[in-house]
């Protein structure tokens, strides 16, 4: 379930914004994420043609201020697993995201896992991403990092100085190309 504070859009060029976004498992209703403002820049392909359907190219699409919470209790469930995207009418728009490239500015995400006892909260978190994928399975080239924040393991916590990663990344998993890491606890940095 979303709820979406804002909403406005320009034709030219052609973009949507979308304000104080709050989206919510099904189960049990929880909040998994805010967003302060959503803009997604796309290009309508003949928009005026005397067709229901729409083909639609996605250019950007600039998140600030989201707070991502990620929670894998001790069975692995996982409070997105009821998250759903609505069900698209009969082949009435197609999107093609091969030129879409994202950010965050100001992020923050907090993952905890009860399973074996461990989290992480990251501050000031930009990632930027690049599709390389038209219509295919998700394909993303990634470069993150955070300025600061909180690891945890089995009770005991140690601040993040900052954090680095570049990467690919898709509906399969994540490939770290560079990852570095300064923290109280340690300093690490490494290539795949």
């Amino acid at each position: 379930r979303g709820e979406i504070g804002g909403f406005g859009w320009t034709l030219a060029p052609q973009t949507v914004r979308l304000r104080d976004i709050h989206l919510y498992n099904l189960q049990p209703g929880a909040p998994v994420a805010t967003i302060g403002e959503l803009t997604i820049e796309a290009e309508i392909i003949d928009p005026y043609a005397l067709r229901m359907g729409r083909d639609v190219v996605l250019k950007s699409a600039r998140l600030s201020q989201a707070e991502l919470e990620i929670l894998v209790d001790r069975n692995g469930r996982s409070n997105l697993t009821e998250l759903r995207l609505p069900a698209g009418g009969a082949g009435r728009v197609s999107l093609d995201r091969s030129q879409l490239q994202g950010t965050l500015e100001e992020g923050r995400l907090r993952y905890q896992d009860e399973r074996i006892g461990w989290g992480v909260a990251l501050d000031g978190l930009s990632v930027s991403a690049r599709s390389g994928a038209a219509k295919g399975p998700l394909d993303l080239a990634l470069t993150a990092g955070a300025t600061g924040g909180t690891f945890r393991f089995e009770g005991r916590s140690s601040p993040i100085e900052r954090l680095d990663l570049v990467g690919r990344g898709g509906v399969k998993g994540l490939v770290i190309e560079r990852f570095g890491m300064s923290a109280a606890l340690a300093r690490i940095r490494g290539v795949e």
